[in-house]
């Protein structure tokens, strides 16, 4: 086994040309710290809270999780509200997939063999829209659960309280 954790390219949480880039390697405890990501994607942070225990969020990381495509990969949901976009790279070059069309079922990506995840790139938000959001999610127990159903949702309201733009995803 060959540990790739500690790749520069595959690390860091960054602001660039107007996305997020988080790295493949990055870890859900350094996604759950980060300040940028606490303050412009909150669901993110949020789901990535309920994932697993301290010691599964302390080596876990955000591409294996999307890479794994499990139906209970909670990372997801947010990701697909914020148009999040997977950045593969090979010998070949690089190529950059819509998290939509990058996991197309159960345990099964478009991944080709020859293929690494670098980073998730997300878009910044540029509307001035106030949102409120939540992320559900489901399990037999509240301990190292394995969600079995989630929801995800974000709103943003107008001064008459009518609905101006909402986004929700689902999961497992």
């Amino acid at each position: 086994l060959i540990s790739i954790k500690h790749l520069k390219e595959l690390n860091g949480i960054e602001v660039k040309d107007d996305h997020l880039i988080i790295g493949a390697a990055v870890t859900f405890k350094q996604i759950i710290n980060n300040s940028t990501i606490q303050k412009h994607y909150p669901l993110l942070v949020s789901a990535c809270s309920l994932i697993g225990s301290t010691q599964i969020r302390n080596q876990a990381t955000i591409a294996g999780n999307l890479v794994n495509a499990a139906p209970c990969a909670d990372s997801a949901p947010p990701l697909l509200i914020d148009n999040a976009e997977i950045v593969l790279k090979s010998f070949e070059g690089e190529r950059s997939v819509k998290l939509a069309d990058f996991i197309i079922r159960s345990y099964k990506t478009i991944i080709k063999p020859n293929e690494l995840v670098t980073h998730i790139k997300i878009p910044m938000d540029k509307t001035q829209d106030k949102f409120f959001y939540h992320y559900f999610q489901l399990g037999r127990r509240n301990a190292l659960n394995i969600t079995r159903v989630s929801v995800c949702a974000k709103a943003a309201f107008n001064e008459d309280q009518n609905i101006t733009n909402i986004r929700i995803a689902a999961g497992s």
